[in-house]
């Protein structure tokens, strides 16, 4: 019981942490010319953890909506929204066992791993 409480709350902590990467993204202006080179799939799933936080607000304090999210992640690294962002997270998920984990699940042996280390930016680039 206790190893699970441990890794239910390591879980969170690199949840937090894709939060406060996607946070930042959010903040930045499209003139820094930020380009996404990951699979739009794991970008989308990175974007419905950062989302399912709760964490990420407006300039009025308000909660931002999945698809808030998603339009203004993709304008800031200059990437298409998928026709179903819904979708794309929910196949992100389901890949376990296939050639691919989750991205979550990719993201939090990163940052566990290494607290400093900031997995989302290793996969957008300047262009």
């Amino acid at each position: 019981m206790n190893e699970t409480h441990t890794s239910r709350d390591m879980r969170l902590t690199a949840e937090r942490a894709l939060a406060a990467e996607v946070g930042e993204v959010l903040q930045r202006g499209t003139q820094e010319h930020l380009q996404w080179q990951g699979s739009s799939i794991d970008l989308m799933e990175a974007l419905h953890t950062a989302f399912c936080t709760y964490t990420l607000c407006d300039d009025e304090g308000q909660m931002l909506s999945f698809t808030a999210i998603v339009q203004r992640t993709c304008h800031m690294l200059h990437t298409p929204v998928p026709r179903n962002p819904y979708e794309c997270a929910a196949r992100g998920r389901r890949r376990k066992g296939q050639v691919r984990r989750p991205y979550m699940e990719r993201y939090a042996m990163k940052v566990l791993s290494d607290p400093s280390r900031r997995p989302l930016w290793e996969q957008i680039t300047t262009c």
